[in-house]
């Protein structure tokens, strides 16, 4: 029933703009890449609100941006939450309602205050979380590697996430030199990567590791007593053994 309020709530988002485009005029290749496009729809524990990405298409950049919108399962008009030049995705109520996190590669702060090594890097997705009712954005966390997913603790204080081994210094500073020359290509050392998860306190910020996995891990969820993890993972990490999972 949840499952189809969604669903129901991202098409009435998204079908308006569709129709009356195509009752003005023929649609042209610039129509419809301009359309918004709805995903990633979040439920909220009490039911009452749907938080979801949206796509729009910037086409002096060439590129889609995401931002993160909310609209009641009651009725009402979609709303942007997130405003910025960078994108965001993967909205997450949590379960105490207080607050909506979410994943962003906007600036923010650097691991370890490495701020002119931190403007070589790519941007990196970071964890950050908004009051449910709106509000400033804070970066939560710090992740050396970026953040690949996350989940909210049952009882809201903390949250699992999940990233990549730190690069060994040398590798670091390799891909910095490169960067400042604009190399058009990326020579990775290593094929793969291990996969860490980690735990981090909502009012401290505190980050602890909780254990290293292996290269595959790609989703998990956090049981209801907070005590265990079950993840998905094919050991490898590789494109060969993308369907030979386990849990």
């Amino acid at each position: 029933m949840k499952r189809g309020i969604v669903l129901l709530v991202v098409l009435l988002f998204i079908a308006p703009g569709v129709v009356s485009s195509a009752a003005k005029k023929r649609l042209t290749m610039r129509d419809v890449l301009s359309f918004r496009l709805a995903s990633q729809p979040a439920l909220s524990r009490d039911g009452r609100r749907v938080a979801f990405v949206v796509a729009e298409a910037d086409f002096q950049e060439s590129r889609y941006r995401t931002d993160i919108w909310v609209v009641e399962t009651d009725g009402g008009q979609p709303r942007p939450f997130t405003r910025s030049k960078e994108d965001e995705s993967m909205p997450r109520w949590s379960p105490d309602g207080r607050w909506l996190a979410f994943l962003s590669n906007r600036p923010g702060r650097a691991p370890d205050a490495r701020q002119e090594e931190e403007e070589e890097r790519r941007p990196k997705n970071q964890i950050w979380i908004m009051p449910s009712d709106g509000g400033e954005a804070v970066q939560l966390t710090q992740a050396e590697e970026g953040v690949i997913a996350y989940e909210w603790s049952p009882d809201s204080r903390t949250i699992i996430y999940l990233t990549r081994e730190t690069l060994p210094k040398p590798e670091r500073e390799r891909r910095q030199r490169e960067r400042k020359y604009k190399f058009d290509a990326v020579v990775e050392e290593k094929e793969r990567y291990r996969r860490e998860f980690w735990r981090i306190e909502i009012e401290t910020r505190k980050a602890t590791r909780v254990f290293e996995g292996d290269y595959g891990i790609a989703e998990f969820e956090v049981a209801p007593d907070g005590k265990r993890i079950a993840y998905a993972t094919n050991y490898t990490g590789r494109v060969d053994d993308g369907k030979k999972f386990d849990i």
